[in-house]
């Protein structure tokens, strides 16, 4: 996903918006066929089919993040809150992220153990705790060694893109404090590689970051980060929506037989 300015001063006429997906990252039979058309209004006729062509790109399962410069700047920060390495691996049909293949248990959700003061996280739940103030950053490198690429969200935050590619991460982060680096909220990481991430610890809460590949995600490709815990307990605002949906969830499986097949997100 991107948000992007089109600035309206082409020559008055119609034009082919495409959407065409990369042919490395999918087996769409239509992947040429996906166009809108733009019209101006001035253009001499508004109902002929458009005459543009497409561009020329590298067909490839890979962003095109680090080519862009956020248009709203907003620059990275040095002050460090955390920083690590999260690999991304795959053992006996599950996907493993820092060492962990999430299994949640829907009756006992991370934000309701938080809010009651729990933080016997079980090892499943996959819990990266982040400390700090909202002046200070997150910084992060997620690895695979498999031949698999995989678009990571985040929920919460932003992705500050510092870098990618294949192999090992050879920089330093604090290369790029000060600099106007991509955002997303999904980003490729490559087969075999790495992506430099960063985030500012502002937004305290529960946020998971998980594989947008629904099986992937499914297969546990899940972690959570609690970030700022001392300052989200009370300030979640537990309505009574929470409280039945709760005590619904409860009444339903003393009554059922609910399978737990996947990672629970």
């Amino acid at each position: 996903r991107y948000d992007i300015i089109v600035t309206m001063n082409q020559t008055a006429d119609n034009y082919w918006i495409r959407a065409i997906p990369q042919l490395s990252c999918t087996n769409n039979k239509n992947y040429n066929g996906i166009k809108g058309i733009l019209r101006y209004s001035a253009a001499s006729n508004l109902t002929a089919n458009p005459s543009s062509s497409a561009y020329s790109y590298t067909d490839e399962c890979a962003d095109q993040t680090l080519s862009f410069t956020p248009y709203l700047s907003k620059l990275v920060g040095s002050s460090y809150a955390d920083s690590g390495s999260i690999p991304v691996t795959l053992s006996g049909g599950d996907w493993y992220i820092n060492g962990t293949t999430m299994a949640i248990d829907w009756a006992d959700p991370s934000l309701l153990m938080v809010e009651e003061g729990d933080t016997s996280y079980p090892t499943k739940y996959n819990v990266v705790s982040i400390g700090g103030t909202s002046s200070e950053w997150a910084y992060f490198t997620i690895t695979t060694a498999q031949a698999v690429d995989h678009p990571m969200h985040i929920h919460g935050h932003d992705f500050y893109v510092l870098a990618r590619g294949t192999g090992s991460f050879s920089g330093s982060f604090a290369d790029y404090v000060g600099v106007n680096v991509p955002r997303r909220d999904v980003v490729m990481l490559p087969a075999s590689g790495y992506i430099a991430v960063a985030f500012p610890i502002d937004n305290p809460g529960v946020w998971i970051m998980h594989c947008h590949i629904a099986f992937h995600a499914s297969e546990g490709l899940a972690l959570q980060f609690v970030e700022r815990y001392s300052e989200i307990a009370g300030n979640v605002g537990i309505t009574a929506a929470w409280n039945d949906t709760c005590t619904n969830w409860d009444s339903y499986i003393a009554d059922h037989t609910v399978e737990d097949d996947d990672s629970g997100i």
